[in-house]
């Protein structure tokens, strides 16, 4: 009876070291999976927006080259392309051209009309369809290079820089009251120019 007795606890010994062993083995295999899990959604949360942020520099964007290039014509570039860009593509200046009727640092934009001049030249307002403004055209002072700015009663080349480069530091004008932030811009120059500009 002795040995009996002795035999039936190392059995229940044996089987509580088993299911203890066992029990923390599923522990262990439940707990493993969920970290391996977390980790996945993160690295793809970061792909996917890496992946975003590459495809929006590559948006591709459409420019009009017009005057004294030897490839006139609309060429695609993406934002991050400067007027400089436009005018390797279309060839360079031809022999009449008057570099300095452009700004070659300028940031291009979608829509967006250069006009190289002749030497001599006077600028005239190009407005998006290539046609000149008159009364009942506007430009388009988003999109509008500083010789079509220029163009504008009242605006002088110091002016029409100063319109560009404060778009292209702050951003695109929402409304006409947003051009007084630009040196140089008052009041009464606003008043002149509203009628013949279009914002935004």
């Amino acid at each position: 009876m002795f040995w009996i007795k002795n035999n039936w606890l190392i059995l229940l010994v044996i089987l509580a070291v088993t299911l203890f062993i066992l029990l923390d083995n599923d522990k262990s295999e439940v707990n493993n999976p969920v970290s391996e899990q977390a980790i996945e959604v993160v690295n793809t949360d970061e792909t996917e927006t890496q992946l975003k942020e590459g495809n929006n520099l590559q948006s591709p964007i459409f420019v009009d080259v017009k005057g004294e290039v030897k490839k006139p014509g609309v060429y695609q570039l993406t934002g991050n392309s400067r007027v400089d860009d436009v005018i390797h593509l279309a060839g360079g200046f031809t022999d009449l051209a008057d570099p300095q009727s452009v700004n070659l640092a300028q940031k291009v934009m979608d829509e967006m009309v250069i006009n190289v001049l002749k030497k001599g030249e006077n600028p005239t307002a190009i407005v998006s369809d290539g046609t000149t403004t008159g009364a009942n055209q506007k430009v388009r002072i988003n999109n509008a290079s500083i010789e079509e700015i220029q163009a504008l009663k009242g605006i002088g080349e110091t002016k029409a820089s100063a319109i560009v480069q404060y778009k292209e530091e702050h951003g695109n004008f929402t409304k006409l009251e947003d051009l007084l932030n630009v040196d140089g811009i008052g009041e009464k120059t606003l008043e002149n120019i509203k009628d013949y500009i279009q914002v935004p």
